[in-house]
Formats: C-alpha cells, sequence, structure tokens
C-alpha cells in the first residue's frame, strides 16, 4: 500500500512538473551602447543583459554602407507597469462615477502605459468633454483617448 502511494505521489509530482504555466513576460533590464560591436566588428549598437551577456544585434548594416532601418520589437508591460494602469483604471472609473451626469456603467476606461482610453455611449457631446476632462485631470494620466460615442 505504502508503495502504491508513493508511486501516485511521485507520478503526480511530475505530471505539475511539467506544467508550466509561467508568463511568458521578460523583466530583463537591457541597455544598449554604441561602441564597435565584437561580435560583428561593424559600429553597431550591442545589447547588454542585466546578466552582462551581449547579444549581437538583430540586423547589421549592408556593406555598401546604406542603413537599414531599425524594425524595434513591440515592448511588453511589466508587471509593475500593469499594475500602475490598474491602479490609474481605477482612480479614473472613480472620479467618473464621481460625477452624477455622467452615466458611469456605459463608460469604459482601459488604460495601457498611462494612455487611458474612454469608450461606450452616452447621451450628450456635453458628457463626452466631460468624462475626457476628468480622466485627463487623474493622477497618473498621460493622455486620454476619448471614444465615447453619442447614443
Amino acid at each position: 500500500m505504502k508503495n502504491t502511494l508513493l508511486l501516485f505521489a511521485f507520478v503526480s509530482m511530475l505530471g505539475l512538473g511539467a506544467c508550466d504555466n509561467k508568463p511568458k513576460t521578460s523583466t530583463t533590464t537591457k541597455t544598449t551602447t554604441t561602441s564597435t560591436n565584437s561580435a560583428t566588428g561593424t559600429g553597431a549598437p550591442s545589447v547588454a543583459a542585466a546578466n552582462g551577456t551581449t547579444a549581437a544585434p538583430a540586423a547589421t548594416p549592408p556593406a555598401n554602407g546604406n542603413a537599414v532601418p531599425a524594425t524595434a520589437a513591440p515592448q511588453e508591460r511589466t508587471a509593475g507597469q500593469a499594475l500602475d494602469d490598474t491602479v490609474v483604471t481605477t482612480r479614473v472609473k472613480a472620479a467618473i462615477a464621481g460625477d452624477k451626469s455622467l452615466p458611469v456603467t456605459d463608460i469604459h476606461v482601459e488604460t495601457v502605459k498611462g494612455v487611458v482610453q474612454l469608450s461606450g455611449f452616452v447621451n450628450s457631446q456635453a458628457a463626452i468633454t466631460r468624462a475626457g476632462e476628468i480622466a485627463k485631470g487623474v493622477q497618473g494620466v498621460q493622455s486620454v483617448k476619448n471614444d465615447l460615442r453619442l447614443r
């Protein structure tokens, strides 16, 4: 009986160990230096990770000297940014809820990197303008994209 129980526990642990539910976001800090890159022998910037390793650049200039336009990889939000955005969203929703002239249940608020987007339907142009003004006055708001529409 003990052997069966131990075998079951071992198999269960193997099964749980195979589950990898970690988010695929990276919080590695990168710095770019503009010096001669030893990996390519060019003046292309090299990227140094926080652990001190250096990676070759994504693209090197062609031999004819014409520059290749760099394509920036989309930057992912860190956990801290997501938390900050959640706080900003909550503050904006609370501020809108504090204005009794606005239909708080019909106004949706989303925040990405401090940029607040308002969407939904309201009864007047004045309500669209007022909601935008309230959102702009909230601490942590970088800018407001007001996509509110009239019913």
